[in-house]
């Protein structure tokens, strides 16, 4: 399944903020990690499905379409933060 990943989003790399579920969770810093040919978002808030390397956050959050918003799976609103670090 292809993803809809914004073009300015560099795995590992881009910050972003984005919401996360069906219940919105918020989370304000996140990067795109790819493992076992799955890709997830790693954050400090929610704990999804979990991948061995997190990108030095806390959870990850397995994503399936950032087109299709219609499951658990659902990433909404990635905002590129203004700043890296």
């Amino acid at each position: 399944m292809k993803l809809n990943i914004p073009d300015w989003v560099i795995p590992e790399v881009t910050k972003f903020s984005c919401k996360l579920g069906e219940n919105r969770i918020f989370a304000p810093e996140a990067v795109l990690h790819k493992e076992d040919g799955e890709h997830y978002i790693c954050q400090n808030v929610a704990n999804g499905a979990q991948c061995r390397d997190t990108c030095g956050y806390k959870y990850s959050w397995v994503i399936r379409n950032l087109s299709e918003n219609t499951s658990a799976y659902e990433i909404k609103k990635l905002r590129k933060m203004n700043h890296e670090s």
